[in-house]
């Protein structure tokens, strides 16, 4: 299209019809206004094991289908190439210069990477999205439309300018050890404060033990462990419930809001 434009405004300018080079300089500058494109990288924890995700994953699909126009999604070839370089240990460290290196190959403005938690039936996304050079976390929780929903909304807001793949500086999280399927998952969203977090980690260390205690994400205000406790889960529930800085928020979930 871009070429076919290029031509009639050499024919415009031959034939010296100003309206006409008007109308062809705006259609000129839109084709000239390419759409941002965002590469998204997929890791999955399921059932104690960490693996590379299939790029057709529902929450692709569900992100192609509510992302605008102006943003397109492109998933990896993880061809040979691909694989020397990424795995899931990689995305799930976060490995920044890792994961440009892989990127760069595909020219993107965006890169997303996605870590799905498929435990119980409301799966949780931890992200890692790299946008302006800038690195951002963010994490979603629900139907993978929820939490389509929730990344579209965040590149919509934050997506105004291509990532620098030269800007380095992150350093790779560190891993937390494997424990098959040992413990059981709490959530406590509200800690929006370094000395919320260190309060909360205390908490739980004193009444559990530090053995008990396994950590597996901090992102966006949400910590996630898991304790292993010597009893039934009401049991546990009742135990975080007593806790006075710990108010539960869902019947079905050890899920709880700091106060």
């Amino acid at each position: 299209m871009l070429m076919t434009l290029l031509m009639r405004f050499k024919s415009a300018i031959r034939a010296g019809s100003p309206r006409y080079l008007m109308i062809l300089c705006f259609m000129l500058l839109s084709a000239s206004v390419q759409a941002q494109t965002a590469l998204i990288w997929l890791a999955e924890e399921r059932e104690g094991r960490r693996d590379l995700a299939s790029v057709a994953h529902p929450v692709v699909n569900e992100i192609r289908s509510q992302l605008p126009e102006s943003i397109a999604l492109l998933t990896p070839l993880m061809d040979l190439r691909d694989q020397q370089i990424i795995d899931a240990d990689v995305l799930w460290q976060g490995d920044q210069r890792t994961i440009f290196e892989a990127s760069e190959r595909y020219s993107v403005d965006h890169i997303l990477v996605a870590r799905v938690m498929e435990e119980g039936s409301r799966p949780m996304i931890e992200w890692l999205i790299w946008l302006s050079g800038e690195r951002h976390t963010l994490s979603t929780e629900g139907e993978w439309s929820t939490h389509a929903a929730d990344v579209t909304e965040f590149l919509a807001q934050h997506s105004s300018s291509p990532v620098d793949m030269a800007s380095i500086d992150a350093e790779p999280l560190a891993l937390a050890p494997m424990s098959g399927l040992q413990g059981t998952q709490v959530l406590i969203f509200g800690l929006h404060q370094a000395t919320d977090f260190l309060d909360a980690m205390e908490i739980l260390h004193e009444q559990f033990g530090h053995s008990a205690i396994r950590m597996i994400s901090f992102n966006s205000g949400v910590l996630r462990v898991t304790i292993n406790y010597d009893g039934a889960t009401s049991g546990l529930r009742r135990e975080l419930s007593g806790q006075p800085r710990l108010d539960s928020r869902s019947n079905e979930r050890l899920e709880f809001t700091w106060n």
